[in-house]
């Protein structure tokens, strides 16, 4: 197989995405579409092809046929709806359209040069390029080729001998997908992770776009979010001055966001914490985005359309991120809750609010019984510890939060 079988999962993908938000009713503007669409595909199409890999033969055909097929219906399906519409309008907003183009322009050349470095062969073997790729990686690449090579299916924790792979590993079976389809581990690591960076960035600026109704606030959204960190800056500033600022940027002394010793500082970056290392939240926290952009909406107004949509996207979300539904269940009851207290309604505020229990209840109940129940870990991680990390080194509460 080669490259192009790559570039047509991805295709298909995106065109799946595009079919169930029109299906489910829901309206964005292009730029929106095109994330929503994407971000919606790959998780759909990603989940089809697995599950369908407990009873097929998880192989390149196999994939190569099942695409063929969702292409075909597609195909089938967009043929009938272009017959229905009568007149197509396209308004194009020159000067929205250049901000977004600049604005997309500067991520992808950030998420480019970062993602090139990230994984290197070398003469004596594959290197890493950012100390989290190094710690977290071994074990993606252990569960992407576990899938891939090792036909790992149904799934046991490949690290842990007869266990329940008790772990969200659907990031890595996207990969393994890539993999059966082009055989090269770089290509199926490093283009998703890419694809899924800039789904990511645009997700983020639609949903700050949405809340505050302004396109700069949403692009400001998003860059204070993915640049956030602490006071470490002052330390940067400090190093500046001792080494020089060519010593300071071409060799980083230390990790600004993260000055765990020196300062007690926590806030590490968001793109050098999660979205480069954490493969799940990568795939997994666009979609839990999405999810509160939905809630927002019926929020504002009340159209159950879009709680349908969260909430089955939700219910693909417990092998992808365990930790976004754990969130979005918090917020969503507390939603729930605040709407049938000031209701009059109540009767319809619950059918509404079914249509977002339903799907995660019917869909994403069984796969957390199945793979997280009875795993070997034991306990809670969850604890309640006011200050955080102020406490276990002695520093001032309100400080430690401020920096």
């Amino acid at each position: 197989m080669n490259i192009v079988a790559v570039g047509y999962f991805f295709v298909i993908a995106w065109l799946l995405g595009l079919t169930l938000i029109r299906k489910l009713k829901l309206k964005f503007n292009f730029i929106a579409s095109v994330a929503v669409s994407g971000i919606v595909g790959i998780i759909c199409l990603t989940q089809i092809l697995f599950w369908q890999s407990w009873f097929v033969p998880f192989k390149a055909e196999s994939i190569l046929i099942s695409l063929s097929l969702l292409t075909g219906g597609l195909v089938l399906w967009w043929s009938q709806q272009i017959k229905k519409i009568k007149k197509i309008e396209i308004k194009v907003n020159k000067k929205r359209l250049k901000s977004w183009g600049l604005f997309l322009l500067v991520w992808l050349g950030l998420f480019l040069l970062i993602w090139s470095q990230m994984l290197k062969r070398e003469a004596d073997g594959v290197y890493a390029g950012w100390v989290n790729i190094w710690g977290d990686w071994a074990a993606h690449l252990t569960y992407t080729t576990s899938f891939g090579w090792g036909n790992n299916l149904p799934p046991v924790m490949p690290i842990l001998a007869k266990a329940k792979f008790s772990y969200p590993f659907m990031a890595d079976f996207l990969s393994a997908i890539l993999l059966k389809l082009q055989g090269n581990i770089f290509v199926a690591m490093l283009w998703p992770s890419l694809i899924l960076s800039m789904l990511l960035v645009i997700v983020i600026t639609v949903l700050g776009q949405e809340i505050s109704k302004n396109s700069r606030v949403g692009k400001l959204t998003t860059t204070l979010f993915l640049f956030n960190g602490g006071l470490g800056f002052w330390w940067w500033l400090k190093d500046i001055k001792t080494l020089g600022l060519d010593a300071v940027i071409s060799d980083l002394p230390r990790e600004y966001t993260h000055l765990e010793k020196l300062a007690n500082i926590e806030w590490i970056n968001i793109i050098t914490s999660q979205v480069v290392p954490q493969r799940g939240f990568l795939l997994g926290f666009p979609a839990a985005v999405l999810v509160y952009l939905l809630l927002w909406r019926y929020w504002n107004q009340r159209q159950s359309k879009n709680l349908l949509a969260a909430g089955l996207l939700t219910a693909m979300l417990p092998l992808i991120h365990a930790h976004s539904v754990a969130v979005i269940g918090v917020v969503s009851v507390i939603l729930f809750g605040l709407e049938l207290i000031q209701a009059k309604k109540k009767v319809l505020v619950v059918k509404n609010w079914l249509k977002f229990f339903l799907p995660i209840g019917l869909l994403g109940l069984p796969q957390m019984m199945y793979f997280y129940s009875g795993s070997l870990t034991t306990g809670s991680f969850i604890h309640w510890l006011p200050g955080w990390l102020s406490i276990k080194r002695g520093d001032s509460i309100y400080w430690f939060w401020v920096k």
